[in-house]
């Protein structure tokens, strides 16, 4: 019934420009809406829903620091611009028993240099990924294009320098963004939060009662996490 967009400064602890708008409107609208309110030096934490090549290549051009799940189908290069079939690789290093992935590539028509960083899923964790591919609207794409290997593999691209941030602490990195996702599914399902979207009406629907009660609701669930 409604979409809401924030962006949350996880080191402040604070929520950045509130928006609420209608569920046509997809998430993707907004991935680069985030260029105004970051600067050099800066990471931001992004899921499938904001994939935008033009954002990834306005973050490495402005030395701002970036960490996404790699969309499946997308094309991979080598560095110096020559076709890399991911699929391949991946085939190659699960015969050889390798089970982590590292390497730098450029992506999609924009070519855009990134780091490709990704490990090899246990079976039990292969087969949950795969039972969720059926749940999806993408599932087509991957039985389609036979992007088979992708799911025994958890893959991100970054721009975060391999020194000093190995695959264990992308990993970490990442799953900050699940505090994100945590407090998503309390509103949806937990607070009864469309009874207050739906009795929000006029030019500004953000209105301060909603403000309000995302804030309780963020310090209600941070206060049971301590």
């Amino acid at each position: 019934m409604s979409r809401i967009q924030f962006t949350f400064d996880l080191k402040g602890g604070q929520w950045l420009n509130g928006k609420l708008g209608t569920y046509k409107v997809t998430d993707n609208t907004f991935s680069t809406d985030i260029q105004h309110r970051v600067q050099k030096g800066d990471l931001v934490l992004r899921d499938l829903g904001y994939w935008n090549l033009s954002a990834f290549r306005y973050f490495v051009e402005n030395e701002i620091f970036f960490l996404s799940k790699l969309k499946v189908g997308t094309a991979i290069f080598n560095v110096d611009g020559g076709n890399l079939d991911i699929q391949n690789v991946l085939k190659s290093y699960d015969k050889q028993g390798v089970n982590q992935l590292d390497m730098q590539v450029l992506i999609g028509v924009l070519k855009v240099p990134v780091r490709i960083v990704g490990y090899k899923l246990d079976s039990l964790q292969a087969q949950k990924k795969l039972s969720a591919s059926k749940r999806v609207a993408i599932k087509s794409t991957f039985i389609k294009v036979g992007n088979v290997p992708y799911l025994s593999w958890n893959i991100f691209i970054t721009n975060i320098e391999a020194e000093g941030f190995e695959l264990t602490k992308i990993i970490d990195i990442y799953k900050l963004r699940w505090y994100i996702e945590m407090l998503f599914k309390n509103w949806k399902s937990n607070f009864n939060f469309e009874k207050v979207v739906s009795a929000s009406k006029g030019p500004d629907p953000l209105k301060p009662e909603i403000m309000m009660y995302l804030s309780l609701i963020l310090w209600g669930l941070f206060s049971t996490q301590l």
